[in-house]
């Protein structure tokens, strides 16, 4: 199993975190989603065998999303 924690921009008041949870627990091989709209940070488990984290952050830039370039993988 791996994890990454990403740094999301971008979260719109109001919506709160709800919409990257959605948006990523949708990808096949994602197990848990939790994001802070407060502190615009964003944490996924995931199996590397069927997700990359290319993919993951590919859905989030697609929705609008903006990632912080310090984002990394444990």
């Amino acid at each position: 199993m791996g994890s990454i924690n990403l740094n999301t921009s971008g979260m719109r008041r109001g919506s709160g975190s709800a919409p990257i949870e959605r948006i990523v627990a949708r990808l096949p091989g994602v197990s848990r989603v939790t994001s802070d709209h407060a502190k615009g940070q964003t944490h996924v488990e995931f199996d590397p065998a069927v997700v990359r984290v290319e993919r993951i952050v590919a859905a989030l830039h697609e929705a609008g999303y903006v990632l912080g370039r310090d984002w990394f993988a444990s």
